[in-house]
């Protein structure tokens, strides 16, 4: 299969219904815990672009009318035909137009000032950061890098 360019997509959850719902209810436990790391209920193929964590959380919220954002390190053709592919999902240029965004601690969180904040009357319209990273500090969440 040929989507803009790529000869060959990765596969995404093996069974839809049984891993996205697995997935789901871990990251209800996951919202519901703060600062506490879960592991993944099912392994997920991540294109490049996206990590296993990333990829599985956009395959189980993602569908064609939620607008999704990558911010440019994870913004990726393989990640955008993947995404494409498994959810229909709108990839939008402009952070503020999504629903959910995409981004890696370790790079420039200035973006997260476009997203949308929601109102008090509608805080359903605030957008959703994912943030990717390696370093995860068990208690206490990621680790952030520090320029100064």
């Amino acid at each position: 299969m040929t989507i803009s360019g790529i000869s060959s997509l990765i596969g995404g959850f093996i069974n839809k219904a049984t891993d996205s719902s697995a997935c789901y209810h871990t990251l209800h436990e996951a919202i519901s815990n703060p600062a506490t790391i879960f592991p993944l209920p099912v392994t997920v193929a991540a294109p490049s672009g996206l990590m296993m964590g990333a990829a599985a959380i956009l395959l189980t919220l993602l569908d064609s009318e939620t607008p999704v954002w990558l911010a440019p390190e994870c913004d990726t053709t393989e990640a955008r035909a993947h995404l494409l592919f498994h959810t229909g999902c709108p990839i939008v240029a402009e952070p503020e137009l999504a629903a959910f965004a995409v981004m890696s601690v370790e790079r420039d969180l200035s973006s997260t000032r476009d997203l949308g904040l929601g109102l008090a009357e509608y805080p359903d319209r605030s957008a959703t950061v994912i943030l990717e990273t390696e370093r995860l500090i068990g208690g206490e969440g990621p680790l952030f890098h520090d320029p100064s």
